[in-house]
C-alpha cells in the first residue's frame, strides 16, 4: 500500500458513510469542499496583497492540505486512486 492509499482510506474514514453510499453526493461534497477551500486561500492572498497585511503561509499550508482532502475526496467519488491522477 503506498502512501497515497493509505492516505485516501484516513479520508474515507473522515467521511459520513451515508455520504459515501452515493458517488453523486460524494463528488459534489468533494467539489464544493475544494471550492471553498481555494476560497479561502484567495482570500488570505488577496487580504495581504491589497490590504498591506502580513501573508499567513501557516495558515495557507493548513488549507492546502485541505485541499489535498478535497481531491482526494473527489477521487473516491469517481472510484479512482489518488497515485492515478
Amino acid at each position: 500500500m503506498t502512501e497515497f492509499d493509505s492516505y485516501q482510506e484516513k479520508v474515507r474514514g473522515f467521511m459520513n458513510p451515508k455520504v459515501l453510499e452515493s458517488s453523486a453526493d460524494t463528488f459534489l461534497n468533494a467539489l464544493m469542499g475544494l471550492s471553498g477551500e481555494v476560497g479561502e486561500m484567495q482570500d488570505a492572498v488577496k487580504k495581504a496583497w491589497f490590504h498591506d497585511g502580513e501573508l499567513d503561509l501557516e495558515k495557507l499550508d493548513k488549507e492546502a492540505g485541505d485541499v489535498l482532502f478535497y481531491i482526494t475526496l473527489y477521487c473516491i467519488s469517481r472510484n479512482r486512486q489518488l497515485a492515478d491522477i
